[in-house]
């Protein structure tokens, strides 16, 4: 992806309600979030995270910027650590919601609600 793409990619993320945040949570320049829940209560959340390797001058990338997808279980539904990662160029976060949420899924069915 380069820069032109990355700025279409994130009008689609802001549009799909992800909002851009500037933490490092897996050393990413920075990531869009967003959150999948129940009422008040959190079921898991969804990074998109943005990788800009043109910054490195010694990295010659025919695309420098690079996209991985997260899903993180909320805090509330699980005392361990519970997460999915992503890193195809041809995912969507469309596609990765949609996996996400099969995944949350399966975890509650077999997991959560089963303590």
């Amino acid at each position: 992806m380069d820069k032109k793409e990355l700025a279409l990619f994130e009008t689609t993320l802001k549009e799909c309600g992800y909002k851009k945040m500037n933490g490092h949570y897996k050393k990413e320049d920075y990531a869009w979030w967003k959150s999948n829940k129940t009422g008040d209560e959190t079921n898991y959340q969804i990074a998109v995270m943005v990788y800009d390797w043109s910054k490195y001058p010694k990295i010659d990338e025919v695309n420098p910027i690079s996209i991985s997808y997260e899903f993180l279980l909320g805090p509330n539904n699980f005392d361990g650590r519970c997460d999915l990662s992503v890193s195809d160029e041809n995912m969507t976060p469309a596609k990765f919601e949609l996996i996400a949420n099969d995944f949350y899924v399966q975890i509650a069915n077999n997991f959560l609600l089963n303590k």
